[in-house]
């Protein structure tokens, strides 16, 4: 493996060990030498894992600089009724008022399609007609195929009185992006 990349042997050592992190250049490569080529089956267990949550669980993809739904758990549909299933395959952008529309410029900005969080956390609001929801969601990038991202989102809805973080009482959408 060191070999393949031109790395030594004790970098590829220290990266197995968890004592360093192999440097963003060589993810890609990493990828394919690691890769067994089931792009295909990790993308359909996420799908399946979204659809199968107990709780509101989106699966996104970035196409063109739109932000795609791709999947909505079943949960999701009951617990969070903004979204319906003639929304999958289609931008997000626009369908949940100018919070989250803000919410998907900041992960986009923050790389979440790219590789350069391993997660991001927002407090916001979504609207669509006359229903509004107050939620933290946690963002997961995974990488499906070689330099192809796709966002599992898990949402909590706040019931009245709850606080949603540290920045409680601010101006929503409260947001952070681990980088990797």
């Amino acid at each position: 493996m060191a070999r393949a990349l031109g790395v030594s042997q004790a970098s590829v050592s220290q990266w197995e060990r968890g004592i360093h992190a192999p440097p963003r250049r060589l993810h890609d490569c990493l990828f394919q030498k690691l890769s067994d080529g089931s792009h295909d089956r990790l993308f359909l267990a996420l799908r399946a894992s979204v659809a199968s949550s107990p709780n509101l669980c989106g699966l996104f993809s970035l196409k063109d600089g739109q932000v795609i739904i791709e999947a909505q758990s079943e949960a999701g549909y009951e617990l969070y009724p903004l979204l319906n299933r003639e929304d999958i395959g289609k931008p997000i952008n626009g369908k949940l008022g100018p919070e989250m529309d803000q919410a998907v410029e900041f992960l986009i900005e923050a790389g979440a399609w790219d590789g350069r969080v391993s997660s991001a956390r927002i407090c916001g609001s979504a609207k669509r007609g006359d229903l509004e929801f107050c939620a933290t969601t946690t963002h997961t990038p995974f990488m499906i195929e070689n330099g192809v991202w796709v966002v599992r989102s898990e949402c909590r809805i706040y019931v009245d009185g709850e606080r949603c973080c540290q920045r409680h009482g601010e101006p929503f959408p409260h947001m952070v992006a681990f980088p990797v």
